[in-house]
């Protein structure tokens, strides 16, 4: 007689074990912080003209006496990277907000340096016989027909920058009126900026 075959069924004697899975916190995605880049990208400016009266005789005593009145115990004080001004007066104003300010001053805790909004008058003397005096309107946030309101003015270092250096290329375009001497706009650059009240004192390397 034939065998019959029987079929013999192996089974694994040790179980699968799981190798259990570990749970990843899903990152948020970082908030945009007050002063960087971020808010800047959807905002729009409106920014107003800058006065330039000129070209004033002050005396060497006047000129040392506004310094120390505006540098003796400032509201701020801000140094500054030797910011070219030739450079720096070839930016739009947009330009100088955005990229300049936002990436350069900034305080302790990462945040543009916010000035009360309020026009700013800046006397420049070097390197010049006769002296320039600057006034800094704030610019405003928004569009052309919005009406300018405390919470959509500003003012900050950048723009006075900015302005400061708009106005040394209109000086240097009238040399001979203003006594120019000794160095051409791209020996200049921003080394310091004084802040007090409403009054500004920017020191000049070259």
């Amino acid at each position: 007689m034939a065998k019959k075959r029987t079929s013999k069924r192996t089974t694994s004697t040790t179980a699968k074990r799981k190798t259990p899975q570990r749970k990843t916190k899903k990152r948020k995605a970082p908030r945009a912080r007050r002063g960087t880049l971020m808010p800047f990208s959807t905002t729009s400016y409106v920014f107003p003209e800058i006065t330039i009266e000129g070209p004033l005789e002050r005396s060497y005593k006047e000129r040392e006496a506004y310094e120390k009145a505006v540098a003796d115990k400032p509201d701020r004080r801000i140094v500054l990277p030797g910011i070219d001004v030739l450079t720096l007066g070839t930016l739009a104003p947009e330009q100088a907000v955005r990229l300049f300010g936002s990436l350069t001053l900034l305080d302790r805790n990462h945040r543009l340096i916010k000035l009360p909004p309020r026009p700013i008058v800046c006397y420049l003397d070097y390197p010049l016989s006769k002296s320039a005096r600057v006034t800094i309107p704030p610019y405003r946030r928004g569009g052309i027909l919005d009406a300018p309101t405390k919470r959509n003015l500003c003012m900050y270092p950048d723009w006075i920058l900015w302005a400061l250096a708009h106005a040394y290329q209109a000086i240097y375009a009238h040399a001979d009126t203003y006594g120019v001497w000794g160095h051409c706009i791209g020996d200049l650059c921003f080394e310091v900026l004084y802040i007090k009240g409403t009054k500004a004192y920017v020191g000049i390397g070259s």
